[in-house]
């Protein structure tokens, strides 16, 4: 099992090496160049914040979907009426369900791996549609 994992975490290791240097800087161009966005941007502060936690379905990542669980809970005890939860990974969705069941608008579970353009696409495109509801 260890000896899967650790391939599986090198060959994963060796994609984001790749595409580091896509994602560097590529976001920040893309939100100060479009014009769309731009317009969305609004003048006055919105009513409540959309938390997007992105946690896994299921594997050896126990460290890192807690530390997302902890890092939303420490978040949300400020003010928990000015956020919505709209969570990805069954993970985050179930350490978080039971502390804040009012808060969570939906969740996203059992994706495909590895993530393609397309799945990535549509789970912003339903992001976006969660913003526009708020």
């Amino acid at each position: 099992m260890k000896m899967v994992a650790a391939s599986k975490m090198k060959q994963d290791v060796n994609r984001l090496e790749r595409a580091k240097f896509f994602g560097i800087g590529s976001l920040t161009k893309v939100f100060e160049n479009e014009s769309y966005l731009q317009k969305k941007n609004p003048a006055s502060n919105p009513k409540r914040t959309l938390v997007v936690p992105v946690s896994t379905d299921k594997g050896l990542c126990g460290g890192i979907n807690s530390g997302v669980v902890r890092e939303v809970k420490a978040m949300l005890k400020e003010d928990r009426n000015s956020y919505r939860l709209s969570i990805i990974g069954d993970k985050g969705c179930s350490g978080l369900l039971r502390p804040f069941p009012e808060l969570v608008d939906s969740s996203i579970t059992n994706l495909s791996v590895p993530l393609n353009f397309a799945t990535a696409a549509s789970i912003g495109f339903r992001m976006s549609q969660k913003m526009d509801e708020l």
